[in-house]
């Protein structure tokens, strides 16, 4: 398997297991999951033939456990569900067939089973003292993977953390008032005593105060006493913050992190999302506004955490959100409102693979700017009146844009410059001040049932880029639908409607576009004449931008 031949590696493994059936003459067929693989975790039976538990157990669990693995590269997903329970039922602390079993059901969109499938295989790796995050990233992907389908119930079944609303104090940079509410938060986050806040015998932890000088066990003894009557008081109530920064130290990966209607600030400091948590308000969408009046990020996000129903907005000189870090990062953010008045609203940088859905975006500059290796996916967006560009792609980023729709820049609808790449299906690009589509150096589009009509031209290549169009409407309006100007630069063009002028340097870079068998529609109409040199076309000496 390990050249690629899955469908070899079943066949082999399922050799191998009739051989070792056959050396323990064993046949039989059994239900393997008659009684739960463990406590909590319920699968439906599958009855596959089976080695009973006994000298070759162990061979016959790695042969399953490895069946399941080439299963999984066949997409086979029911097949590896089935051959990871095999596995289990021979061997259940096998954390690699447990890693199979729950990626198995996270294809096959069994969220909650593909949940307390890694939560089962970390505590085999915890029992091994493996300090391996195999399972934790895994978790990861099936948290994000469950917003993105509506499920997160069993992903984010931890504590409850409320956030109170700064009230007025929110537009002077200020976070919530005390509240006595802020104690009960302090107590059931304390350390000490562990085993009298898990409800164990006070004197297990009052007797370790025995070495103290006379009297001192009564009292700690007293203590104890005293505060787990207050732990019993609080109850299992949520806790309770005055700013999201102070909710996110105490959260752990699974908690769900609450605002509460009203204004929120961020008072100056960037909210470090680095834990898998799910940020939210109570109530609908609106009712909850969350601010930072600084020159620093509102939020800095590292880690898979999910955020949703939020009002953000970022009065100062940098982005609204910030996404780092490696491919690991695939946070979700949904049915959020972004603002940024002097800069961008969302910077996406390193290797991370955010997915952006349902928001509502606006910035001073570019509404989302991607950098170095991301790969950011954005469903249903729409970006609205922004100061530059709608879409900036720079290094060797690669968004993927679906179903958005991107009008009203003062500049350019989409860039794509260096070396990256966009990949637009769906969306429509109107009335921006430049063209709807930029590309330069050696930068590339893809364009799929697109509509890019009423801007300042439709598509525009420089240098060595690259734009391959299928089934699309581009319509150049006073200006070229597609104009080509670069040594080597090229069009593709399929089953596309081109109204317009076509001009190009050289004439070979956009041949494809006048074949009638690639089934391109030409349509006539004023004639085309470059923009001019106004507005988002006008030369500023700035070695900060990208017009020089």
């Amino acid at each position: 398997m390990s050249k690629g031949d899955a469908d070899g590696a079943v066949d082999l493994y399922t050799r191998a297991l009739e051989a070792l059936r056959e050396v323990g003459g064993v046949f039989a067929r059994k239900c393997l999951f008659a009684r739960p693989l463990n406590k909590g975790l319920v699968t439906p039976p599958v009855c596959v033939d089976a080695h009973p538990p006994g000298a070759d157990s162990d061979a016959a669990a790695t042969l399953y456990a490895n069946r399941a693995q080439a299963q999984l590269r066949r997409q086979c997903w029911e097949r590896a569900l089935s051959d990871s329970k095999a596995a289990l039922r021979l061997q259940p602390g096998k954390a690699k067939a447990w890693h199979r079993l729950a990626l198995a059901h996270l294809h096959l969109r069994h969220f909650t089973d593909a949940v307390r499938a890694c939560r089962a295989g970390q505590r085999v790796l915890d029992t091994a003292g493996d300090r391996s995050a195999t399972f934790r990233e895994l978790l990861n992907q099936v948290s994000t993977t469950a917003a993105l389908h509506g499920d997160m119930a069993e992903a984010f079944n931890g504590r409850i953390l409320h956030v109170r609303s700064a009230g007025e104090d929110a537009w002077m940079c200020q976070i919530a008032p005390p509240s006595p509410e802020d104690e009960d938060s302090e107590l059931l986050l304390s350390d000490r005593p562990t085993s009298m806040l898990a409800g164990q015998d006070l004197d297990v932890w009052a007797g370790t105060a025995a070495f103290h000088p006379d009297g001192a066990l009564q009292v700690a003894r007293a203590e104890a006493a005293a505060a787990l009557a207050r732990r019993r008081s609080v109850g299992d109530k949520a806790l309770s913050f005055r700013c999201v920064q102070d909710a996110m130290a105490a959260a752990r990966d699974g908690d769900r992190i609450v605002l509460l209607a009203g204004h929120h600030n961020a008072a100056g400091t960037p909210i470090c999302v680095d834990k898998r948590v799910l940020i939210t308000c109570a109530g609908a969408f609106g009712e909850v506004t969350m601010e930072q009046r600084s020159n620093c990020p509102l939020m800095r996000i590292t880690a898979a955490a999910v955020i949703q129903n939020l009002s953000m907005e970022l009065c100062g000189f940098r982005e609204c959100l910030l996404f780092e870090g490696d491919a690991r990062n695939t946070a979700v953010v949904q049915d959020c409102s972004v603002r940024c008045s002097g800069s961008h609203a969302i910077v996406v940088a390193g290797a991370a693979q955010p997915t952006l859905r349902r928001l509502d975006v606006a910035a001073q500059a570019a509404g989302v700017l991607t950098l170095e290796r991301s790969s950011p996916i954005l469903h249903t967006c729409t970006f609205d009146e922004c100061g530059a560009q709608c879409i900036r792609a720079c290094d060797a980023s690669k968004p993927m844009l679906d179903a958005c729709v991107i009008q009203k820049a003062k500049a350019e609808g989409v860039v794509a410059m260096d070396q990256a790449a966009v990949h637009l299906t769906r969306c429509r690009v109107t009335s921006n001040a430049g063209p709807g589509i930029d590309v330069s150096a050696h930068g590339a589009v893809t364009c799929v049932q697109c509509h890019i009509v009423r801007n300042a031209g439709g598509i525009f290549l420089w240098d060595a880029a690259s734009a391959r169009l299928e089934d699309c409407h581009i319509d150049g309006g006073i200006h070229h639908a597609i104009l080509a100007d670069g040594a080597s630069a090229c069009v593709h063009a399929s089953a596309c409607v081109i109204v317009g002028d076509v001009l190009s340097t050289r004439p070979e870079s956009i041949a494809s576009v006048a074949k009638e068998e690639h089934g391109n529609t030409r349509r006539r109409a004023l004639p085309a004449s470059l923009p001019p040199e106004d507005g988002p076309f006008k030369f500023v000496a700035d070695r900060y931008t990208r017009k020089q």
